[in-house]
């Protein structure tokens, strides 16, 4: 993946994470894992996008 391909899926995760946490919020969320994978997730691309315009 490249730098845009990141930075796009980082945005989609956000959104992502944010309706989940709405939900649960809201009390309307059924399955807090799905919160979880998806904090897990966006915290994984973050971590790429991080290393990749760092060149760690």
């Amino acid at each position: 993946m490249d730098k845009a391909e990141l930075v796009k899926k980082v945005q989609e995760l956000r959104k992502n994470v944010s309706a989940k946490s709405t939900e649960m919020i809201k009390g309307t969320l059924k399955d807090t894992s799905s919160l979880k994978k998806a904090r897990k997730e966006l915290a994984s691309v973050l971590t790429k996008l991080n290393t990749l315009q760092h060149g760690a």
